[in-house]
């Protein structure tokens, strides 16, 4: 019987894979999409794992990753472009004006929020946007993304949302981005060890991927 068990544990294993990515991308991007994954294949178990800078192939816990950062030993890995990142000031609406000249007025004096896990979002963003002048390291700084969007939509402040990550706030109107959105420089992408690309269970979930991120191409 204990040996039954071993082998169904270890079948139920080889069936799992691990995905990591940021903890606010999965949050805010992936689970309100990922019922259809599993509607569609309901034999493929996925469990998920966040970091800040670089996911982590070397313990081999790690089956996927979706990050906008150059991975290490890339000679090694599959790397699959998913969409360019656009970035905007985001905020309640009503906090700014919709007007894009009056709105960036505004922004000097209205709290500005911030987050430890990007802290050139602003600076970042005013580059890409011909801002000079505007004051970024003022205002408030919160823990991780997924703090200070709600920040933002709470009417704290304003913040720097990438547009994966904001996208159906911004569709249902919980948050409006007055002065639109920018490229800011970074892909995303999907990748994975090149030694497991024939392996059907990551070309069914990359083959999802791809169609579920179309949202975020070119807003």
């Amino acid at each position: 019987m204990r040996v039954g068990v071993d082998e169904i544990s270890a079948g139920e294993a080889a069936r799992t894979l691990t995905l990591s990515s940021y903890g606010t991308f999965l949050l805010r991007s992936l689970m309100p999409r990922f019922h259809r994954f599993r509607e569609s294949h309901p034999d493929i178990d996925i469990n998920f794992t966040t970091y800040n800078d670089v996911p982590d192939f070397d313990d081999r816990t790690t089956d996927l990753a979706i990050s906008t950062t150059l991975l290490e030993k890339m000679d090694c890995l599959t790397l699959v472009p998913l969409f360019d990142e656009f970035c905007g000031s985001v905020c309640r609406p009503g906090f700014l004006s919709s007007d894009r000249t009056q709105a960036l007025l505004q922004l000097s004096d209205v709290t500005i929020l911030h987050t430890k896990t990007r802290l050139s979002a602003w600076a970042d963003w005013a580059e890409a946007a011909e801002l000079r002048g505007f004051a970024v390291n003022r205002g408030e700084t919160f823990e991780h993304f997924y703090f200070m969007l709600q920040a933002a939509a709470s009417g704290l402040g304003v913040a720097i949302g990438p547009h994966a990550l904001v996208a159906d706030d911004l569709a249902s109107g919980q948050l409006v981005a007055p002065m639109g959105l920018v490229a800011s420089g970074r892909r995303y992408h999907l990748s994975y060890r090149t030694s497991a690309e024939r392996d059907s269970r990551i070309l069914d979930f990359q083959n999802w991927l791809l169609h579920e991120v179309q949202i975020f191409e070119n807003p």
